[in-house]
Formats: C-alpha cells, structure tokens, sequence
C-alpha cells in the first residue's frame, strides 16, 4: 500500500477507535438520545449517538466501498438516521466491519488509482479528494458525537 493510502487508513482507524469509545462510554438510554434542540420546521436539530455512527458507517461504506472499491452497499441514508440501539455493541460491530472494508478498499489502491474521477453529488472530483471528503466527514461527526455525548452527561449535573 502506498504510504498515502496507508496514512488515510490510519487516520480512518483512529477516527473509528475514537467513535467506538464514545458509544462504549454511554449508557445505554443515551444512544438513542438527543439534546432538545428543534430547527426551525421544529425537526430535531440534532442527531442521537446511535444515528451518527451508523450514518458514518454508512458513509464509508457507499463512498469508499462502492464508489471506489466496487462492492456493492445497499446504502439507505434515511434509514441511517432513524436506528433506534438497545446497547453499543451492534453500532460497534458494524463500525468495525466497515473499517475492515475500507481498510481492504486502501489496500488494493496502487500509486496511480488515487486519480480517476468520481462524481461526489454532481461535484466531479478525485478519488483522493473523495477520501478526504470522506475523512472529513467522519472527523465532522465525531465532534458532534463527542458534543452530544458531553450535553448528555451534564444534563444530569446541577
């Protein structure tokens, strides 16, 4: 693996590790939780634990599974945000199984396989950009996981 793909995977890894603790590190009626905060349509204007990592997963897994590495999906994105979680350990499982696709993804990409175009959402963009997109993305969500579980725990503090 070249070293760029092998730096994006590592950072891929580390992002997931840190999405894994921030699940493992709740309780179980928190994953299914949201600050109340409505938008403006009165929708909520914030996702809950559960629905942020498997939206992560999700992304990865039609981005950088399909898209670049040409294993089919069957992504759902609505669904994604309405998953309801009785315990971490199925999120993480499948955190996991998605970091195993996409380190195998990175893996079989040569020097030259980092170039061809894709269309990201009517964006004509590199495979490389997508990656980075996609590292983004995931480093977006984390933080707001990270600020939601940090609401969660001082919701219950005087």
């Amino acid at each position: 693996m070249p070293s760029e793909t092998s730096d994006f995977a590592a950072v891929f890894e580390r992002y997931r590790n840190y999405l894994a603790e921030a699940l493992a590190a709740l309780p179980p009626e928190a994953l299914n939780w949201r600050p109340p905060v409505k938008a403006e349509d009165e929708a909520p204007a914030s996702n809950t634990p559960a629905a942020i990592a498997t939206h992560v997963a999700g992304a990865q897994r039609y981005w950088i599974g399909e898209v670049i590495g040409g294993v089919p999906a069957q992504r759902d994105r609505d669904a994604e945000f309405r998953v309801a979680a009785a315990e971490a350990g199925p999120i993480i499982d499948h955190l996991s199984a998605t970091g195993k696709r996409v380190q195998a993804v990175l893996a079989g990409l040569g020097p030259g396989d980092l170039e061809p175009m894709v269309d990201y959402r009517g964006e004509i963009i590199t495979r490389r950009h997508l990656i980075l997109r996609m590292l983004a993305h995931t480093a977006e969500h984390l933080g707001e996981l990270m600020l939601i579980r940090q609401l969660w725990e001082a919701r219950a503090q005087p």
